[in-house]
């Protein structure tokens, strides 16, 4: 991960200056941290933690430094060559603590954008960065895909609207991507971890599906909409007491949605993620 962020780093460089206390810059001091810290302190902090349900340990921006530089990482490699010199300023800005983001950083919503075309293309996708955000060739043709991340409860509804008029727009059938990770863990605290073998902490979905939002997600808007997708990301403690970040995507179906294509547009980005 610090030869991959070094890497990456050092070509957006080529392109613009990177300020030392950018948040890219700030990501290769805390995974250092991380790389020489004593396993045993860093290991035992987070038992703790999760033990008492506090979340509250010293290694917090350490572990989401973790999360968002993965993203940041795989965007570079592989989309640096369609990013625009504007597109790689909004990647690198925004503060370290993604819940101090002023309202209109919009580095981390461009960057949830960029991280699916990456993902998609990684899956071997013919990929371009266009409205509403991403257009795709499958067997099926040209695809859309309107990203958006959620930051607040009180914007879903107007979100997901404005995803399918984008839709609409591009006169391409097509996925709403939603990131609602921050609806799921406002403060950013949540660990997940590993227990027995496969067995992980419950998804957090379940919950979110039956909360105010279920009729929201399943309301039909556009008959270009495919249906929508969802996506969770949150740092892990693995098996082999590992650190890394634990991504979960799931489809939900719109009234009269094409249940088919929308499964395989989720396969396709699962497909995507694996060694990520």
């Amino acid at each position: 991960m610090r030869e991959r962020l070094r890497g990456v780093a050092n070509a957006v460089q080529s392109r613009l200056t990177l300020h030392p206390a950018s948040r890219v810059a700030q990501w290769e001091c805390l995974l250092q941290e991380l790389y020489t810290a004593n396993r045993r302190d860093v290991i035992s902090a987070l038992v703790r933690s999760l033990q008492e349900a506090s979340w509250n340990h010293p290694y917090k921006p350490h572990l989401r430094a973790l999360v968002e530089s993965r993203s940041f990482i795989e965007i570079i490699e592989q989309l640096f060559n369609d990013l625009s010199a504007s597109d790689l300023r909004d990647l690198v800005s925004g503060n370290l603590d993604p819940a101090l983001d002023r309202a209109d950083n919009r580095a981390r919503d461009r960057e949830f954008e960029f991280f699916v075309a990456a993902i998609c293309r990684r899956a071997g996708l013919e990929v371009q960065l266009a409205e509403p955000d991403v257009l795709y060739v499958s067997a099926r043709g040209t695809r859309s895909i309107a990203a958006k991340r959620l930051s607040s409860r009180r914007t879903v509804r107007a979100n997901v609207s404005k995803a399918a008029e984008q839709i609409e727009r591009s006169s391409h059938p097509g996925i709403i991507c939603l990131d609602i990770t921050r609806l799921v863990e406002p403060k950013y605290e949540y660990i997940m971890y590993w227990r027995q073998g496969a067995d992980f902490l419950p998804s957090r979905f379940p919950a979110f599906e039956r909360s105010e939002f279920r009729e929201v997600f399943a309301r039909k808007r556009s008959d270009l909409v495919r249906g929508i997708v969802l996506r969770v990301v949150f740092p892990l403690l693995s098996e082999g007491l590992r650190l890394g970040s634990r991504e979960e995507w799931y489809a939900v179906g719109v009234p009269g949605d094409d249940a088919v294509e929308r499964n395989e547009f989720l396969r396709t980005i699962l497909g995507g993620l694996k060694g990520v």
